[in-house]
């Protein structure tokens, strides 16, 4: 950060890969407010280094899928040293709690829905560019009542897959060669987890809270039962799990 004239320090922020218009919403945000700084950019640009290393900004503002793209290969640098970012701000339209928990994890410092306000995005922004972490309210409540909620097992999340397919549990049964036995007490176990009554009910539950996605990201169930997830993932590429 610099030091603006009034002696409070200025954010300088890269708007990465963002669509126009939230580019522009972000840009008009803080046109007014001297203490913000801001440019475009892309991953490719930030991975060539065309910005520097590190790249001369405080923060980097995008959605989650570049995020998560830049920290993976910040990760894969890092024993050499040879990629060095800034501290990442994501805004994003999901704010299901498996998408907060998994950019927090992989080490992405801000965390934000689309509704955010004016003042809740610059709060966030210097936040961030402070080194400290932040969730916007909506993100902060969504992680919070996930904290109270048993976790599905690495089963129930598969199983969870194949309702959302629209599978009956004997079709559920055969596809991961379990017992149908075994197939019902996973669906009662979502059920109970999910606070739902009919397997319509768990999906849209499940949706939700953003255990299932309907985007077509690349977002898999992140541990568990690797192998048996990915020999579903190429037949039904439409519908993933959360990371």
């Amino acid at each position: 950060m610099t030091n603006c004239p009034d002696g409070a320090q200025q954010v300088r922020l890269l708007i990465c890969d963002m669509s126009p218009l939230i580019s522009l919403g972000i840009e008009a945000a803080v046109a007014t407010n001297p203490n913000f700084e801001t440019q475009r950019s892309t991953a490719e640009k930030i991975l060539r280094g065309e910005h520097g290393t590190p790249p001369a900004f405080d923060v980097i503002v995008t959605e989650r899928e570049t995020a998560m793209r830049l920290v993976t290969q910040r990760a894969r640098h890092a024993q050499r040293g040879a990629l060095s970012l800034p501290r990442i701000f994501v805004i994003h339209q999901s704010t299901g709690e498996q998408d907060i928990r998994g950019a927090l994890e992989a080490g992405i410092q801000g965390y934000a829905s689309q509704a955010l306000t004016l003042e809740e995005f610059q709060d966030g922004a210097r936040m961030v560019a402070l080194g400290m972490r932040y969730l916007c309210p909506r993100s902060a409540q969504r992680l919070a009542d996930s904290m109270t909620r048993e976790p599905l097992t690495s089963r129930e999340t598969i199983v969870l897959r194949e309702l959302a397919h629209g599978q009956c549990n004997k079709a559920i049964a055969q596809e991961l060669g379990m017992a149908l036995g075994t197939v019902k007490a996973h669906v009662k176990a979502l059920m109970s987890k999910l606070d739902a009554k009919t397997r319509t009910q768990v999906v849209t539950a499940a949706i939700t809270r953003g255990l299932v996605k309907l985007d077509g990201s690349d977002d898999i169930l992140g541990g568990g039962d690797v192998r048996s997830l990915e020999a579903h993932r190429t037949r039904r590429p439409k519908l993933h799990l959360a990371a």
